[in-house]
């Protein structure tokens, strides 16, 4: 008889096992079921089993995975952070780097070049205004809203002549211009030939200054008056009884317009002080440097001239403006409203062969003043800006 069990199962599956053989199976499969009858209704005694003393701890697990949670999130907090810098201090202003940048000052300057080239070219184009300020605030890459603050020689309260503010963008090399710009645009001097007709021009001359003398002497007019011919500065200044800046109690010079054959430019000889007047008290040796090379550029800053000549100094202030913005073409382009630095190249040309010559001024005064001036023999025609019927400003007395 065969006793390894396993031999026996094998024969017992075969059915050929014998009879002893086919008992001692059976009997092993009652044992196998008593036992586990007993496993299964937990009658066997496990004391005697050894068991591990080590027990989870879930507290501590759940500190441990909090704390890496935490980390993780620090971590991705932080890089987020430091992304952000990034971008912000050092890609934006690289990137920005590769825009035109208003606020961007040369060497030594103490005030943004686009600022003094606003000022400039302010005084070449508009009689009655001065800049006062410029604000450059950087919206994005690449991109500044500008707001420019004028004031008006003019102390009147009429609409078109109030200190206006302008407002408009440069995005990344483009000029955005509001559809409307606030501007006083004041009537140009007008230009006489040979050929037109004196007789009608002075019938019309003739009126105007009826109308103005039954005006009350306490008014205040704002005039342009155009000459027949052409009148060197010293010339002008002498038809304005002056051999200097006027200075007279009852009238201002307000603008020289300068005769040229492309466009209405002139000049105001302090037009640029009320943008630099601290720096200009003060000596800045940066608009030194720039008065050095473009002679009286800035009246108010001192120069070296040690002979005082007032129609020399005029014209190197007229003609260094308009070299100035055209050196800083890029500059000139970013105004509101420019002329082209070609057409200033034309009109820079012309004044040097020719000499500066003007074609009338713009004037504040009382009627008394603008009639003695109006009712000069050169003057052609006399154009009314604006009046105000009592002035502070300006007496006869």
């Amino acid at each position: 008889m065969t006793i390894n069990l396993k031999e026996l199962l094998h024969k017992y599956n075969n059915n050929t096992a014998s009879k002893e053989e086919i008992k001692l199976v059976e009997e092993k499969i009652e044992e196998f079921i008593l036992l586990q009858e007993h496993t299964l209704t937990d009658e066997i005694n496990l004391d005697n089993l050894k068991i591990s003393d080590t027990t989870v701890d879930t507290k501590k697990i759940k500190k441990q995975v909090n704390r890496k949670i935490s980390n993780i999130i620090f971590l991705i907090f932080s890089g987020l952070i430091s992304l952000l810098l990034i971008f912000y201090f050092v890609i934006t202003p690289f990137i920005n780097n590769l825009y035109f940048n208003p606020n961007e000052k040369k060497e030594g300057a103490t005030i943004p070049e686009f600022n003094l080239v606003s000022a400039v070219y302010t005084e070449l184009t508009q009689p009655y205004l001065r800049l006062a300020y410029v604000t450059n605030k950087n919206t994005g890459i690449g991109t500044y809203d500008i707001e420019k603050g004028y004031s008006s020689v003019i102390s009147i309260n009429q609409t078109v002549f109030q200190n206006p503010t302008i407002r408009y963008t440069l995005k990344r090399g483009q000029t955005i211009v509001p559809n409307e710009i606030p501007y006083n645009v004041t009537m140009p001097i007008q230009h006489f030939e040979a050929s037109d007709d004196d007789s009608m021009y002075e019938s019309l001359k003739q009126q105007k200054l009826t109308k103005i003398k039954d005006l009350p002497s306490s008014s205040q007019l704002n005039v342009a008056l155009s000459f027949k011919e052409p009148l060197t500065i010293a010339e002008t200044l002498a038809l304005l009884e002056s051999d200097s800046i006027p200075s007279d109690s009852n009238f201002r010079l307000n603008w020289f317009s300068v005769a040229n054959s492309e466009i209405n430019l002139g000049m105001d000889w302090f037009g640029t002080f009320q943008i630099l007047e601290d720096k200009i008290g003060r000596n800045d040796p940066y608009l030194l440097s720039l008065n050095k090379k473009y002679p009286n550029l800035f009246p108010g800053a001192p120069t070296s001239r040690k002979v005082y000549d007032q129609s020399k100094d005029f014209e190197e202030h007229f003609t260094s403006s308009l070299r100035y913005i055209i050196d800083n073409q890029e500059l000139l382009d970013k105004q509101e409203s420019h002329y082209s630095s070609e057409l200033l190249n034309k009109v820079l040309e012309e004044t040097n062969n020719n000499g500066i010559k003007i074609n009338g001024v713009y004037l504040s005064g009382t009627p008394k003043a603008i009639t003695t001036f109006g009712s000069k023999e050169n003057i052609a025609h006399i154009d009314v800006q604006s009046t105000e019927l009592y002035s502070d400003t300006f007496s006869d007395n």
